[in-house]
């Protein structure tokens, strides 16, 4: 049985990218030099479970291991072709073993952090601290409490107000025997794909000419069967990329949520949600990853001015809003996606348009990103949501 003192500083329910981002952020700023941190995840992380992608104009703590960047992405469409150059940002991919291998191997080397493996069963919150329950290890009780655990039925759950969609997706990463693909830029959307009323598109990351991963990406309420992202796969690979043999290395699958769900971070006196769980998945897109390190930079933050890391994430209404509208017409009218997104990146300055999904926007490029596509599914959806 795994050895726990009676107390620590900072528990951590779940190890995934918003815990161990938090935590090697804290160890680099020297906060966890007196303190101590207990991790406890039923996973252990050492494959390449994921991939992480964003669009940045500033570097980042983890720019030692990007796998690669690009200053140009591509976007195709019935209504909109073009190669985008994305100046002055670049578009950039972090591999799931890497982000582990890296962060883990600074954090193991500090004595004051433990990492347990183990089912977490309930979290508890009181006056002057929290604790984690486990399956096999029993109660773990600490000063606060990070909980990254994102529970999906609890938020399907309590307020029925809001937009509930999934991203959901699966990739394979193909080798094949001729060069096929074009390493200069990531196919951002291709809606090569039939729709059949819901948003549904394939991405492709480059790693060679004759490797990439190409994944089928839909915009729904519901999962298919597992045999639909296949065929969805084969069909593409074949008829659209026209590759007849190939060999499939990796497989990678997942979902993440896309809801109008009010998300906190502060839940109660010593427990704060973090990651996805605390919102940091964009509502209308999906990205994560920068956003949970703006989280983290707030709670090192707050650590550093104010002793405590219990601070809540700054949110945007406008942008809320911007994000609820177009989850509202995706719902309602996913037939549309592919036109809505072409006009969105055919009548935007790249800058404009990602200035305006990273919420950096002001509200004159907001009514011209707005102004930018058919207005009357739009108003249909704010009127909507307002008579909710």
């Amino acid at each position: 049985m795994t050895q726990r003192p009676p107390h620590t500083d900072y528990l951590f329910a779940g190890g995934g990218c918003a815990a161990l981002s938090l935590l090697y952020t804290m160890n680099q700023e020297g906060l966890l030099q007196n303190k101590k941190a207990i991790v406890v995840d039923w996973e252990v992380k050492n494959t390449n479970n994921r991939t992480w992608a964003f669009w940045t104009k500033h570097p980042t703590i983890f720019d030692p291991i990007v796998f690669n960047k690009w200053a140009t992405v591509e976007f195709i469409s019935q209504y909109y072709n073009k190669d985008i150059d994305l100046s002055p940002y670049t578009y950039q991919i972090i591999r799931g073993i890497d982000f582990y291998e890296f962060v883990l191997k600074e954090l193991q080397q500090n004595p004051n952090i433990q990492f347990v493996q183990d089912r977490i069963l309930s979290i508890e919150d009181g006056k002057s601290g929290g604790g984690i329950q486990c399956e096999n290890t029993g109660m773990y009780k600490g000063d606060y409490v990070f909980d990254s655990c994102y529970d999906a039925k609890q938020v399907a759950s309590k307020n029925g107000r809001s937009i509930h969609l999934k991203q959901h997706f699966k990739g394979w990463v193909i080798q094949t025997q001729q060069n096929t693909f074009d390493t200069s830029k990531v196919r951002l959307f291709d809606f090569r794909t039939p729709q059949n009323g819901l948003m549904r598109f394939f991405y492709i990351i480059p790693f060679s000419p004759n490797k990439a991963l190409v994944e089928y990406t839909l915009f729904s309420e519901d999962f298919l069967e597992e045999t639909e992202y296949d065929a969805a796969l084969k069909a593409y690979i074949k008829e659209v990329l026209n590759i007849e043999e190939y060999k499939i290395e990796e497989i990678e699958q997942g979902m993440i949520p896309m809801t109008t769900y009010p998300f906190q971070s502060i839940q109660g006196n010593r427990v704060l949600n973090i990651g996805t769980w605390a919102g940091c998945s964009k509502a209308s897109t999906g990205y994560t990853f920068l956003r949970i390190q703006d989280q983290v930079q707030s709670i090192v933050q707050s650590i550093r001015d104010k002793g405590h890391p219990m601070v809540e994430r700054s949110l945007s209404r406008r942008h809320n809003l911007y994000d609820a509208m177009l989850l509202k017409v995706i719902k309602d009218r996913g037939e549309l996606s592919e036109k809505v997104f072409s006009d969105l990146f055919q009548n935007n300055p790249i800058e404009r348009l990602l200035s305006f999904l990273d919420e950096e926007s002001n509200l004159l490029s907001e009514i011209r990103v707005m102004s930018s596509v058919a207005p009357i599914p739009f108003i249909r959806a704010f009127i909507d949501l307002k008579m909710k």
